[in-house]
């Protein structure tokens, strides 16, 4: 299981994002090696900067594969769109990540390392440790895992991480349950994947601050703390919807 497929959406990462993609091609060519050829699965949601720009010089030095959307249309349709690219080139393991940087190549390469492990039909999640973000985000997270454990029927901490790994047969299987407009899809997946009987693996991730100058994330910017609560609420209460819709 060579071909490793790492889906993300991508969305005003100039700064960053090239740095990032070539720290986790690195990790996968170099320190997990065994032959590993990945290839970046990347689907640019309209950025207002230099990120197309900075993704497509990029490919000259590493395998990608960049589809845009025609407009934006947000992190988890985005990231949906990256997972069926993948599946559609044949990847057989394919892992789903954010591009802002908040986790490590390392981890990245920890995950694969256990799928190249296992069999199809475990699935590799991870879990942050030592996360620190706002009070109202605090609250959220705990909603999601309290939501989805109780729609999963079985306990999910931090079921919204973005960070989990696949092989292809499953994945095939789990998207099937995930509409392509989820807005969450990181909880879909995890519902999903416990309703499908596909058995979890929980590794301990470190998470890290939003590399780049947007370290709060364009979702939850706002021009004050009252108005990214409410906006962060309504987001919940929209998730919500496409979380019952997965079941």
């Amino acid at each position: 299981m060579n071909s490793v497929g790492i889906c993300m959406p991508v969305f005003n990462e100039a700064d960053t994002v090239s740095s990032y993609l070539l720290a986790i091609d690195d990790e996968l060519r170099n320190r997990v090696g065994g032959g590993i050829v990945p290839t970046f699965f990347v689907t640019e949601d309209c950025s207002t900067d230099d990120t197309l720009v900075q993704l497509e010089a990029l490919m000259s030095q590493i395998s990608i594969k960049i589809v845009r959307n025609k407009s934006n249309r947000g992190h988890g349709p985005s990231t949906v769109r990256s997972i069926h690219e993948a599946l559609n080139d044949g990847m057989e393991i394919i892992i789903v990540c954010d591009s802002d940087g908040q986790f490590s190549e390392s981890d990245i390469g920890t995950i694969v390392k256990r799928l190249r492990a296992v069999t199809p039909g475990t699935a590799i999640r991870a879990r942050r440790a030592a996360r620190k973000e706002e009070k109202y985000r605090k609250l959220g997270t705990w909603a999601a895992t309290l939501i989805t454990s109780l729609l999963a029927r079985t306990w999910s901490p931090d079921s919204n991480c973005p960070l989990r790994g696949f092989h292809r047969a499953d994945l095939v299987t789990i998207m099937s349950r995930i509409a392509d407009d989820h807005v969450v899809p990181a909880i879909g997946l995890t519902i999903a994947t416990q309703k499908l009987a596909v058995s979890t693996e929980l590794i301990s991730v470190t998470w890290r601050p939003r590399m780049g100058c947007g370290r709060v994330g364009t979702m939850w910017t706002a021009s004050s703390s009252v108005k990214s609560a409410l906006r962060y609420l309504r987001f919940c209460l929209r998730a919500t919807y496409y979380l019952f819709r997965t079941i």
